[in-house]
């Protein structure tokens, strides 16, 4: 939570890219609607992950290219969708041991704003 209020502080375009169906639903039940920009899911999609279209259409809907993107992906699945896409991506957790994900944090309790904006 402390990051996700540091990026909005900073004023960094925040995007959720899930398969899922009720992402908004849950966004809005554990209050966190409002912390992202764009919110894309399973309702706008017809490829789940591996396939880019989610995150693709994420970084449409923020009006940025995808190599301006980092995604933050805690599967498998979604690394390969992020670099399916062109974009940067974070392995966290179980995604961390992922071979081809740019960077790896075993836990997002780690990772700062700064330490997001440093990579390229």
């Amino acid at each position: 939570m402390e990051l996700l209020i540091d990026l909005k502080t900073k004023k960094i375009k925040i995007a959720i890219g899930s398969s899922s169906r009720n992402t908004s639903l849950i966004l809005a039940r554990i209050g966190l609607s409002d912390y992202f920009d764009a919110v894309t899911d399973g309702n706008d999609t017809t490829r789940s992950k591996p396939d880019p279209e989610v995150f693709l259409l994420a970084a449409k809907r923020l009006g940025f290219p995808p190599l301006a993107c980092l995604i933050v992906e805690g599967t498998s699945a979604g690394v390969e969708a992020a670099l399916a896409a062109g974009m940067l991506v974070l392995g966290v957790g179980s995604a961390s041991n992922h071979p081809c994900a740019t960077h790896a944090v075993s836990s997002l309790q780690a990772v700062t704003v700064e330490m997001l904006l440093e990579i390229r």
